[in-house]
């Protein structure tokens, strides 16, 4: 076991029960079925023994145990998350990779926190199948918002059967009251903790070994007022507690122990105690009552060990230079003596924190001796980490800053930028910012990789400007000592601050200055520097390389057998892909990425960051809308606000195709807000702003419309050719749209050169498409052709149907020349069923079409997609010169007289359908097979005869039928959710608020219509 690993165990043990304990029953009935709830809080200042308690009533429960034993250095929510998740695992193998891998992104923002706390719970849901007790000693150590701010979570999203123990010297800040409120929450306080006069007598027997006399148990209820740990010494000591023996401490009737509420005097003002030494006197008398009768080399083991957190035989017996710790620490847990085994780890124990208050009192100023040397002994073990805190402790500077410098890079690697922050404000008073003039301070220009890390934690905490001037410190002194390993580092986290910025060139050319560096070491360790290169590589327009660079670093994970880090490889492969165009790729990497996680859960919350558009490019939008809204969903349960940009763009996207305008500019103006919140994601707000613009400007809102794809353009133009060439793409089809049809041509022209160079299909097909359309206006009827193939061809390489509906303006010049020169006809079939009666005036028109062959196949087309409009121009041509233009005219007369009919009917079947099944999951295919037509088919001629969509038409339903069972039963809200056919209250509490204009609650509330 590594040395870091030990740390971690000895944290996550409990303290082992002995043989002199004492029974209470009436606390542990107090607590009985509590387990049920989501939380027990058990508060009372030291030594009343909170920790004995908990411990015995995790004896009365059959869940297993997590116990958390907190200290100071748990103030840092990465170290709190991966020793919470340690513990876990000890139950759940595998427990947390989720949560770890979003830690290891760094930032350490209270964003990230909520992300990483919400993947707990999601995973906790998933997989726990029976219960779970995480019990949290020593909690009131915990003074970081952010730690509190991942227990909060947890309590508020536990899944049943998960309860939680708080044991501390405080209330924790926490939102009890609504637990409260909501009967889940146990409270055990010290009131409660207080022996009472027939415990104190059981238990200064059991200390004694027999029967205590009524007037010794009474003295000590009045002197100690029910203190356990005053108490057990009392007991220990083998003297009478009687009145003239205590009084000296200065407590008279009315000791003032932890807790206590001082009595008031007439004018309401709190009475101050008489004069003397108090409780912590009391104690400490009554425990060198017992430390002088221990041997003298149990009472020098006791007083050097007194620094250390966690005791084990083999550290105890380097650290001492001696062979007889175990013998030692043996007797004293025998003893009861304050030191408490720890259970599950042989050997390991602490002390009572009380007692070792005590023990670092005596040993004075030798305790600074004794903590540097632990240090030392650390470094030795490999826990430079430990040693960190063992020098700072003794204020041993120097020895602290070579530690810090030795574990800082590991321990930021591991998300835990503000453990090495909280080392550097140690070091503030010690560590000058100018060569010192006299005393012990030290020139931090000697010391560069402190000035690093003080440079990568400003990074992470977001502050730019800072991080900017000292990473070029750090640069530049270990440019100058020839420190390879610190340069690299330096140029990495530059590196970050670059593409931050929206730097693209720089970022990666310091990028690819680092690799060559790194890729000789474990791919764990330089895989995100990989990572951070594809994504600007990408945003660069370089697809190409972006692959290649995945690629190697693919490999490389293979070779190592990586299975944490390779699913994460594949969903950045697949986004490229996605952005090339190349969607049938992308989709495949994005599901062999799936597989190949060790936890389906760990690629899950990134699965969906590009397939609603995917399958909304290619037509199939009911399934991009689920999507859509999946994707939104679990990013926003996650706490991911940084992918939620891209997450409503899409949702915009696909409910523009939809027609659902007024949803598509809620989701792109949601994207904007978020984007410009998230702060650096200047391509989601630029491309966002894009297509608002677009969709405004097609709405008629043309002003506000080319002022928005202005701003979208402004903001592109500072990034890389590739953002920009995406954005002006978007601008030109607005620029369309408001007739400014020379300045579109500007735009689109310089769009395709750009997009040319780096390659990107999907934008090239509207490029083309418009460019074809340019030329049929200019009578170029040979650019016309050569763009329209070029459209055609691309587009049905990707299947990419979407485009034609959308972009109609742009799509019938390509489908005109299309027909007439025979291009890509089956692909041209699917768009032309697609587009349904809406595409009838364009075929209608070619109907006078000179060529037979060209009447041929839109006679073929009129047959599938036309409507009675089209019978008296299909009637003409039944009398065709062309025997073959005659035969394919009587085809399609034949056809469309019988159509309007059949689709009627089939329309109403789908409707009774979806009326009797509305509780059932929607299945567009299954629908569509009722009305006997296919999928696409169903789609158009479902809208065109109800004026929805059938996924739209089903929610109507549901909504209807929860509005009568809300009106009429008493059904809870979440059984009616069920009930309607809604997966989960959330979407069910959206939607129907989107319809009816108010919550399902307060539309209980209102009067009856």
């Amino acid at each position: 076991m590594s040395g870091s690993a030990m740390m971690m165990t000895t944290k996550l043990l409990a303290p082992r029960l002995g043989s002199r304990l004492l029974d209470r029953p009436r606390l542990l009935k107090a607590l009985a079925g509590s387990e049920n709830r989501k939380l027990t809080v058990v508060a009372a200042p030291a030594g009343y023994g909170k920790t004995v308690l908990v411990s015995q009533f995790l004896g009365t429960v059959d869940s297993p145990v997590v116990w958390y034993q907190i200290d100071s250095f748990d103030n840092d929510p990465a170290v709190f998350v991966q020793h919470l998740t340690a513990g876990i695992r000890r139950h759940l193998a595998g427990f947390g990779d989720q949560a770890l891998t979003l830690l290891a992104r760094g930032g350490g923002s209270p964003e990230q926190t909520r992300q990483v706390s919400a993947a707990l719970v999601n995973e906790l849901a998933a997989r726990l199948e029976k219960g779970l007790m995480l019990v949290f000693d020593d909690y009131h150590l915990i003074r970081e918002p952010q730690v509190h701010q991942v227990l909060e979570v947890l309590l508020r999203y536990l899944s049943p059967g998960v309860h939680v123990v708080i044991a501390g010297r405080a209330t924790p800040p926490l939102p009890l009251a609504r637990l409260r409120a909501d009967g889940l929450l146990t409270e055990i306080g010290l009131e409660e903790l207080k022996f009472n006069r027939a415990e104190i007598a059981a238990l200064l027997a059991l200390e004694k070994g027999g029967p205590v006399s009524e007037q010794n148990v009474a003295a000590a209820a009045r002197e100690t007022q029910g203190w356990a740990v005053a108490l057990r010494l009392l007991g220990s000591t083998g003297f009478a507690p009687d009145p003239d023996s205590l009084a000296g401490f200065g407590f008279g009737e009315r000791p003032v122990l932890p807790g206590t509420v001082l009595p008031t005097g007439p004018a309401g003002r709190r009475s101050r105690p008489r004069p003397g030494r108090g409780w912590r006197d009391l104690y400490t008398y009554l425990a060198a009552e017992v430390f002088n009768d221990l041997p003298e080399d149990v009472k020098s083991f006791l007083l050097a060990t007194a620094v250390l957190e966690v005791l084990t035989p083999a550290f105890c017996d380097t650290f001492l230079g001696r062979s007889d710790a175990q013998r030692i620490l043996e007797f004293l847990a025998m003893r009861g003596f304050f030191t408490i085994a720890l259970a599950g780890e042989e050997g390991a124990y602490r002390y009572h924190q009380l007692f070792r208050e005590f023990l670092l009192d005596k040993i004075g100023n030798n305790r600074f001796l004794f903590l540097r040397k632990a240090g030392e002994c650390c470094l030795e073990a490999g826990l430079p980490e430990a040693a960190v805190e063992y020098f700072l402790e003794a204020r041993a500077y120097e020895q602290a800053a070579a530690a810090i410098e030795k574990a800082g890079v590991p321990v930021l690697r591991h998300g835990r930028w503000q453990t090495v922050r909280r080392w550097l404000w140690s070091l503030s008073g010690w560590l000058s910012p100018a060569p010192p003039r006299h005393g012990p301070a030290s020139d931090r220009r000697e010391r560069p990789w402190l000035v690093f890390l003080e440079g990568a934690v400003a990074l992470c905490a977001g502050r730019l400007a800072e991080a900017d001037v000292l990473l070029e410190q750090a640069r530049a002194a270990f440019t100058a000592a020839g420190d390879r390993e610190g340069l690299g580092q330096a140029l990495l986290y530059q590196a970050r601050l670059f593409r931050s910025r929206g730097d693209y060139q720089k970022s990666l050319a310091l990028l690819e200055t680092v690799l060559p560096w790194l890729t000789h070491r474990p791919v764990n360790e330089w895989f995100e520097v990989s990572l951070e290169q594809s994504f600007v590589l990408t945003l660069q327009g370089e697809f190409d390389r972006a692959v290649h660079s995945l690629r190697q670093v693919f490999a490389a994970a293979e070779w190592e057998d990586e299975k944490r880090i390779a699913p994460k490889l594949a969903e950045h492969l697949g986004q490229v892909y996605y952005v090339k165009g190349e969607y049938a790729k992308a989709l495949e990497t994005y599901r062999r990425g799936v597989k190949m996680a060790p936890d389906p859960c760990l690629a899950a919350y990134s699965l969906y960051d590009s397939i609603a558009v995917i399958y909304r490019d290619w037509g199939d939008l009911d399934r991009a809308l689920a999507h859509a809204q999946k994707s939104i969903e679990v990013k926003e349960q996650l706490g991911l606000l940084g992918a939620l940009p891209w997450a409503y763009c899409q949702l915009g996207a696909v409910l523009s195709s939809l027609g659902d305008m007024t949803g598509a500019e809620k989701s792109f103006r949601r994207s904007v807000e978020l984007a410009r919140g998230a702060g650096g994601e200047c391509f989601f707000e630029a491309l966002s702003l894009g297509l608002l613009g677009r969709l405004l400007a097609a709405g008629g809102r043309l002003a506000e419309g080319l002022a928005l794809v202005n701003d979208a353009l402004k903001i592109a133009r500072e990034q890389s050719d590739y953002i920009y060439g995406a954005v002006l793409e978007i601008a030109a089809v607005a620029y369309v749209q408001a007739g400014k049809l020379q300045a579109a041509a500007g735009m689109m022209n310089q769009a395709v050169a750009i997009l040319e160079r780096i390659g990107a299909s999907y934008s090239l097909c509207i490029g083309y498409g418009f460019l074809a359309g340019a030329g049929l206006a200019r009578d170029d009827a040979g650019e016309a052709r050569r763009y329209a193939a070029r459209c055609l061809e691309l587009a049905a390489a990707g299947n990419y149907l979407q485009i034609f509906i959308d972009y109609r303006e742009l799509a019938f010049p390509v489908l005109r020349l299309g027909i007439e020169y025979g291009l890509e006809m089956s692909f041209l079939d699917q768009i032309l069923k697609r587009l349904g009666r809406t595409a009838a005036p364009l075929l209608l028109d070619l109907t006078a079409h000179p060529d037979p062959q060209v009447l041929c196949r839109v006679l073929r087309l009129l047959a599938q997609a036309g409507g009675e409009e089209a019978l008296p121009a299909v009637a003409a041509l039944l009398q065709h010169l062309h025997q073959s233009v005659r035969k394919r005219a009587r085809a399609a007369h034949r056809s469309l007289q019988g159509l309007s009919q059949v689709e009627k009917e089939n329309i109403n079947r789908a409707v009774a359908y979806l009326r009797e099944n509305f509780t059932k999951k929607y299945h567009l295919a299954d629908v569509a097979r009722v009305a006997n037509l296919s999928p696409y088919h169903f789609t158009r001629v479902f809208k065109a005869q109800t004026g929805k969509t059938s996924s739209d038409y089903l929610l109507d339903i549901r909504v209807e039928k929860a509005r009568e069972m809300l009106r009429t039963t008493d059904q809870t809200i979440t059984e009616i959710c069920f009930q309607c056919g809604f997966c989960n209250p959330s979407h069910f509490a959206t939607v129907f608020k989107r319809r009816v204009g108010v919550g399902p609650s307060e539309y209980r509330k209102q009067d009856p219509p």
